[in-house]
């Protein structure tokens, strides 16, 4: 698909065919998600990206902790426009998406992730330190989460990320692939493979992130990450007790 001096390009081959939005999401069909987006005002876009936390320090208590980078609206030119929409054209660390995903798990609600859980034999510090990592906003409301989460479930369902899909649980993940910058500021032959999710209705609130850096153009995130992602839940499962269903606000 050609946008102003560029070509956007699917990383499989879909042919010439109709599809809905959960199946372009589903096959991660980049020149679908450019189609898609252009019935939503850049403005809007832009919006919800801040409100899920891109572009925003996390203000978590991890060393190195970084905002990413997603440049104001006004500064876009028509290639960002397309290729913001699939996840180009930004930067963004493995906790902020991390965080994103949560916000869905935890239907719309957008937490702080935080690692301190207790100052030894000092209450009053703990409840001090760990004040600020309690607010939370709303990033998309519960019907819209519910909505995606219900798309997500065809990535591993029937998608490109069938590879992390565990027997007895409702899996919701997407698959990633991330083209790295090269010295001279432009994509190279380079990835970064990822697979996120979390086991949707259970009784945990895991959220799972997998990426794989270095990784030849040619490689599959699905088949690199998801096995990878499932390994990991699947001793989750078994370590921390959890079952399939919840009536826990789910």
């Amino acid at each position: 698909m050609a946008v102003y001096d560029a070509v956007i390009t699917d990383m499989h081959d879909h042919y010439d065919r109709d599809l809905t939005f959960r199946r372009i999401i589903a096959e991660s069909s980049n020149v679908g998600m450019v189609l898609a987006a252009r019935k939503v005002d850049n403005a809007d876009l832009y919006k919800t990206y801040r409100a899920f936390g891109f572009g925003k320090n996390p203000k978590t208590d991890f060393p190195g902790v970084s905002a990413g980078q997603l440049e104001e609206i006004s500064d876009w030119d028509g290639v960002q426009e397309a290729n913001i929409t699939f996840g180009q054209g930004l930067f963004a660390t493995g906790l902020q998406v991390v965080r994103a995903y949560g916000a869905l798990e935890q239907r719309g609600i957008l937490r702080t992730p935080h690692f301190l859980v207790d100052v030894v034999g000092d209450a009053e510090a703990t409840a001090k330190t760990t004040a600020g990592f309690k607010k939370t906003s709303k990033a998309v409301s519960r019907k819209v989460s519910n909505t995606v989460t219900s798309m997500l479930k065809s990535v591993v369902s029937s998608g490109t990320g069938v590879e992390a899909a565990i027997e007895g649980f409702s899996v919701a993940g997407k698959t990633g692939t991330a083209e790295v910058v090269g010295d001279n500021g432009r994509y190279g032959d380079s990835t970064i493979l990822s697979f996120c999710g979390w086991l949707d209705g259970s009784s945990s609130d895991l959220v799972c992130l997998v990426t794989m850096e270095g990784a030849d153009a040619s490689a599959e995130s699905g088949e690199a990450c998801g096995g990878v992602f499932k390994e990991i839940m699947e001793f989750s499962i078994d370590r921390y007790q959890i079952y399939p269903d919840s009536q826990e606000g789910k």
